[in-house]
């Protein structure tokens, strides 16, 4: 059985977001649930529970996930099952790192994809990374 719990700031008051505390195999986890309401901070424990009861694997949330996380869990994928030259795996992901390093998986759209496509330079660092979105020629009729 978990609860829901507001966190004390350090100016006294209490926060916004509410976090869950459930247990998985005897070991207490503490997680934001990243939500303001009740109702929705309440949906997400249940589901976390649910998942504890079956035995099933409490999956990371997507919006957390970065693309470094992913280019890695391919890289290895790579390596162990032998689908792909190393030099060449390494050239692609090399030319994807240097646009979607740091970025989070939800936030790659079709408008960080299309310049990639056609060959722009990489971005630079930081949250201002969109440009403006046009057609990938090679993959899409205009």
């Amino acid at each position: 059985m978990g609860c829901l719990y507001r966190p004390t700031l350090k100016s006294g008051g209490a926060g916004r977001i509410i976090w869950c505390k459930y247990y998985v195999n005897g070991r207490a986890v503490r997680e934001s649930t990243g939500c303001e309401k009740e109702q929705a901070a309440t949906r997400f424990l249940k589901e976390r529970e649910g998942r504890v009861a079956i035995g099933m694997p409490i999956l990371p949330r997507a919006d957390r996930i970065r693309y470094e996380e992913l280019a890695e869990g391919l890289r290895r994928y790579y390596a162990t099952t032998g689908k792909r030259d190393k030099v060449e795996s390494e050239s692609r992901l090399a030319h994807l790192d240097t646009f979607f390093t740091k970025v989070r998986v939800a936030n790659i759209t079709s408008a960080l994809i299309r310049p990639v496509c056609r060959g722009a330079p990489a971005p630079e660092a930081g949250p201002g990374r969109h440009r403006d979105p046009g057609r990938c020629e090679r993959h899409h009729q205009p």
